[in-house]
């Protein structure tokens, strides 16, 4: 697949419609306005953007690059760990955050979040796989009859199962 130019940045695709990479040199921070306005372009075209090897970042980085995109989410159940903007999954400590189900990211929310930014500071050699799905993809290429079946339908996400209890307005 050929590589897609926003402004200044060069994007890789790396699936048909869904994710693109960064060029390796390309690191998270604080962005120039012109250059953000195309890297948010790209992410709301591609839903996915991976930048590599961002081994420099600090937490306060990973926040300041987020807080570009908008206000950022502060979980209502999950515990602090020094930054309420952030989520640490530990898998391996004496309580492991368990995300291994299929989940769609505080989707509860009765306003969610238009993304997440994930980073991974500590990568198993195998496994640890994210996956991701563009829905609004998988609605497009949908059947007529099918599109017809769920218009006007609704959905409510609850958090009784994972967290034992309701949300309570914010």
């Amino acid at each position: 697949m050929k590589n897609l130019t926003y402004g200044p940045i060069e994007l890789a695709p790396v699936a048909g419609f869904l994710g693109a990479e960064v060029p390796s040199g390309a690191h998270i921070g604080t962005l120039d306005p012109e250059v953000f306005v195309h890297l948010r372009q790209a992410w709301l075209d591609w839903k996915v953007l991976f930048f590599r090897n961002q081994h420099e970042v600090t937490t306060p980085d990973h926040i300041a690059f987020t807080r570009q995109f908008g206000g950022l989410e502060i979980h209502p159940f999950l515990p602090d760990n020094g930054y309420p903007e952030i989520v640490v999954l530990d898998t391996a400590g004496e309580a492991p955050a368990r995300a291994e189900i299929w989940h769609t990211d505080v989707s509860f929310r009765e306003c969610p979040p238009d993304g997440s930014v994930l980073r991974g500071c500590v990568i198993p050699p195998h496994g640890g796989n994210t996956i991701w799905a563009d829905m609004e993809r998988a609605y497009e290429i949908l059947d007529d009859v099918t599109k017809e079946l769920i218009e006007n339908r609704t959905a409510t996400h609850s958090l009784r199962r994972t967290f034992g209890k309701r949300l309570t307005p914010a």
